[in-house]
């Protein structure tokens, strides 16, 4: 009998309802749904019925939520006494954009551990390409069990959670016809050519959709993948870019800074998951801390 099963039907009983017992779980609905329907195909009961948009226990549904209950709290407190006493902890391996690696995830791991200070958890982080794809094809092969990168929507078993939000503004040359203005909007930067960020980077299809909101289609003359070379180029006149807003900017003699207030915390990083396996309770742990701890979404400068 499958473990996870049994820790989502315990799930699915306290909560009754399909849809919220897959969200605390982190998984979709249709796996929730295939692992009861298994669960009540191998005992040959079943352990649910419908009562209006809900669901509840069977008689027979709950002779097991005892049965299951009293079982894996035995099972967990054996296991958790067993890293007590061998000094064993469980590791989340982490892999973070460059930016967040600063400062923004490590406060929070600390806020974490804070928070939790028996849990068993060790924290290892890793950075590879810098590119969210890269990140999160990390976590889909189960290589990491969290990226803190960008928001890629054609990955169907990674879930999203909200953690950290970005100003962006536009940099142009400091001979600029732009560049003594304080504030600008949108429109004021499309007669100019411009350098974007490639196709492969996550701030790419963001700076696309906010173009696309204000109906306008900006000149492309460059596009590159670093967040240094962008602002490189803008400095030799090679066109304007919206970038984040990186404190290494303010060290950069040959270009100005222009705030838009379209852009104000534009950017939002994310915790990347995978959606269609239970976590393990030290992941599911530091995922609810995750999805509780940051309601207004800092800034990570």
């Amino acid at each position: 009998m499958n473990l996870q099963h049994l820790r989502y039907f315990l799930t699915l009983a306290d909560l009754e309802h399909y849809t919220d017992a897959a969200r605390q779980l982190h998984i979709t609905q249709p796996t929730l749904s295939h692992a009861i329907m298994m669960l009540e195909e191998e005992l040959t009961v079943s352990l649910f019925s419908k009562q209006g948009r809900n669901i509840v226990l069977t008689k027979a549904g709950r002779e097991f939520y005892t049965t299951v209950q009293s079982s894996l709290a035995i099972l967990d407190n054996g296991v958790q006494q067993l890293q007590r006493n061998n000094g064993s902890r469980t590791t989340l391996n982490l892999t973070l954009l460059r930016v967040l690696g600063r400062k923004a995830v490590p406060n929070l791991v600390r806020r974490f551990l804070d928070q939790y200070p028996t849990a068993y958890i060790n924290f290892d982080f890793h950075n590879d390409s810098g590119m969210s794809g890269d990140l999160i094809n990390g976590v889909v092969t189960n290589k990491y069990d969290v990226a803190f990168c960008s928001k890629l929507d054609h990955y169907p078993t990674i879930s999203y959670l909200p953690v950290f939000a970005q100003d962006l503004v536009v940099i142009v040359p400091k001979n600029h016809p732009l560049a003594h203005q304080e504030s600008i909007t949108l429109e004021d930067t499309l007669p100019f050519p411009q350098v974007w960020f490639s196709k492969r980077s996550g701030i790419r299809p963001i700076i696309e959709q906010i173009y696309e909101k204000a109906n306008s289609k900006p000149q492309v003359a460059f596009e590159v993948s670093e967040d240094e070379t962008v602002a490189g180029l803008v400095a030799q006149g090679f066109g304007l870019a919206i970038i984040p807003k990186f404190d290494f900017l303010d060290s950069l003699d040959d270009i100005a800074i222009i705030e838009v207030e379209a852009l104000k915390k534009a950017r939002i990083y994310y915790a990347a998951y995978r959606n269609d396996v239970l976590p393990t309770p030290e992941l599911s742990l530091f995922l609810g801390f995750l999805r509780t701890s940051s309601p207004e979404l800092p800034d990570i400068r």
